[in-house]
């Protein structure tokens, strides 16, 4: 362990200093054809959502899952 502050407390002082994970889809196919699947990854180097569920009744519930993962 690199600090004696458990997980919350770490996780705490990120979200008190703004350090939030973005949701980025990353383009399989160049932009040459629109993707069919999505790619998804979390990534602190960014400031905005490539993507937003439209529902928790979708049948995206992984993602719904990774978000609350994430930010909830």
């Amino acid at each position: 362990m690199l600090t004696s502050q458990t997980e919350q407390q770490i996780r705490n002082k990120r979200i008190k200093y703004g350090i939030t994970p973005v949701i980025k889809q990353i383009d399989t196919l160049a932009g040459e054809f629109d993707a069919e699947t999505n790619y998804l990854y979390a990534t602190y180097h960014g400031t905005q959502h490539d993507i937003v569920p439209l529902s928790k009744n979708s049948n995206c519930n992984w993602l719904w899952a990774i978000f609350d993962w994430f930010f909830g």
